[in-house]
């Protein structure tokens, strides 16, 4: 007998008699009453980030230009390589592609949004770098209408059966209270989250 076996056995004799502990039944959140994308960005705003919405996907650029704008920024802009073939304007400095920390706004596409918590689904992908999503203080987020789903189950389901080493959930601005218990803005994230919603 090895010594697994016999671990094993003594294991098996002491569970013999005891009654196992029954599992906790799965407990899941109602969905979402009435429209979807009006709850999505209810609880959007609920979580400190803004959001608009456009007719179409070739509105996106514009609708970049027209934030960095009203936010005051002056560098250029990193995009995700998904956006690519969007015509944008010369005058943003469009870069593609990820970041080292030296972008000031990152444009980047979720895969799907969360009507239960303003969450944003961003799975990881050459198209879809990560560090967009966290390393530049305002980041921008363009969302297909389409894609807003009731709950997190739903957000997962979006991703398929084989879903990327990789999936962040965000919802809102980066923010913290572990000093002081004060609400610190763009700790470990950007400062400003926006959403564009494409019909």
């Amino acid at each position: 007998m090895t010594a697994r076996e016999r671990i094993l056995g003594r294991i098996g004799r002491a569970l013999e008699g005891h009654t196992p502990v029954p599992r906790p039944e799965h407990v899941r959140r109602a969905a979402p009453a009435g429209d979807l994308v009006e709850a999505f960005c209810a609880a959007l705003e609920a979580a400190g980030a803004g959001w608009e919405a456009v007719a179409r996907r070739a509105d996106l650029p514009a609708a970049v230009a027209a934030y960095r704008e009203r936010a005051g920024l002056a560098g250029g802009v990193t995009v995700a390589p998904v956006l690519r073939e969007l015509d944008w304007p010369a005058q943003l400095a469009v870069e593609f592609g990820t970041t080292d920390g030296g972008a000031e706004l990152a444009v980047s596409e979720a895969a799907a949004g969360i009507a239960e918590t303003g969450t944003l689904v961003l799975p990881s992908a050459p198209g879809t770098p990560t560090l967009l999503n966290f390393l530049p203080d305002h980041q921008l987020v363009a969302l297909a209408r389409a894609r807003v789903v009731d709950t997190l189950e739903a957000g997962w389901a979006v991703l398929g059966p084989a879903p990327p080493r990789v999936v962040n959930f965000v919802t809102g601005p980066s923010r913290t209270a572990d000093v002081e218990q004060t609400i610190q803005i763009g700790a470990h994230g950007p400062r400003s989250l926006y959403i564009v919603l494409i019909d």
